[in-house]
């Protein structure tokens, strides 16, 4: 059974329910745990998440994410050797839209072989795993 790493814009979208994408992402998110597959996602999404939640619907948003969502997800903390491999894909890259936040997802994909990627962010796309929806 594969994972499933979650993006910041899958999490947005499953939080804000007037999102255009919270249909698709919530029944991907619901299936995923009634199927027993693992949610993981960076510490670098974490901190995006969290910062835009409260930017567009304050601290209460937050701390919603922090209630409901943190608890089910694993999360990888990216130290300084990851950060390495993150910044190597950035550079490699050449895009201005491939952020740091993007890098580590595909870092941690690749650490899991297998895995799909939940994300509406269309960045994520062409590094050889399935981004979903």
């Amino acid at each position: 059974m594969s994972s499933c790493y979650v993006d910041t814009s899958a999490f947005y979208a499953y939080l804000v329910r007037n999102d255009r994408f919270h249909g698709p992402v919530s029944e991907l998110m619901s299936s995923a745990v009634s199927e027993g597959r693992s949610l993981f996602s960076s510490s670098f999404v974490l901190g995006e998440t969290l910062g835009l939640l409260q930017f567009r619907h304050g601290v209460e948003a937050a701390e919603r994410f922090m209630t409901d969502i943190y608890p089910l997800v694993m999360w990888r903390w990216v130290d300084a050797k990851m950060f390495d491999d993150v910044w190597k894909i950035v550079k490699d890259s050449g895009r201005r839209s491939l952020t740091v936040v993007d890098a580590s997802a595909v870092t941690c994909i690749r650490e899991r072989a297998g895995s799909v990627c939940v994300a509406v962010d269309t960045d994520l796309k062409g590094f050889g795993f399935d981004v979903l929806p």
